[in-house]
């Protein structure tokens, strides 16, 4: 059994079967490897077909990250392409699959496998790490949501003032959580044509 190059599978399925016929649309059938394996290009492992039929064969197969890559050149749904993306970074699918942290008493750092000898499972934080996952955590007065701040945002075109919590004016004007987050640190001093009078 001759086994050929992985990048020459089309030709070679080319060469002793014809040209590759293209489909109502004008996209071109695909060349599918029934043992699942890219590198044996071989002509009887290699089938033509459809993009439908190829995405139905990879889906049946739970190949969802064929499936995604096929959908950029079907007419799949935004649904159905943010469910295959889910889906192809689920369990072993996700490229952390097997990770785990470990800790020497000094040390963390990731591995896969056996821990080895004198190092355990899990993280040791310090103080100044937990400091500084407080400071950037999300949750209660942190999050932009719950931020009763009243700030005056004015237009610089229109001078239009506004009075408003960040959130609200974010969600009424169209502005993103981080330019409001710059305006509000003084990073910036204009975001969008808005700025803040302090």
């Amino acid at each position: 059994m001759t086994i050929y190059s992985t990048s020459g599978h089309r030709k070679i399925y080319e060469t002793h079967m014809g040209p590759i016929p293209k489909d109502e649309e004008g996209r071109s059938y695909e060349i599918h490897h029934i043992d699942g394996n890219h590198n044996n290009n071989t002509l009887s492992n290699l089938i033509c077909v459809s993009i439908k039929e190829h995405y139905e064969i990879h889906k049946l197969q739970g190949d969802y990250k064929a499936c995604l890559i096929m959908s950029q050149r079907m007419k799949v749904s935004p649904e159905e392409k943010s469910y295959l993306a889910k889906l192809s970074n689920t369990g072993k699918n996700n490229p952390m699959f097997g990770t785990i942290w470990i800790n020497n008493g000094t040390e963390n750092k990731k591995i896969r496998g056996d821990v080895p000898t004198g190092w355990i499972r899990g993280r040791i934080f310090k103080p100044e790490h937990a400091n500084s996952f407080t400071k950037r955590s999300k949750k209660g007065a942190n999050n932009t949501r719950f931020n009763k701040t009243i700030y005056c945002f004015e237009n610089i075109k229109t001078l239009e003032r506004i009075h408003s919590t960040s959130y609200d004016f974010g969600n009424t004007y169209g502005i993103s959580t981080r330019g409001i987050r710059e305006l509000i640190r003084k990073n910036t001093t204009s975001f969008k044509g808005w700025c803040i009078i302090f």
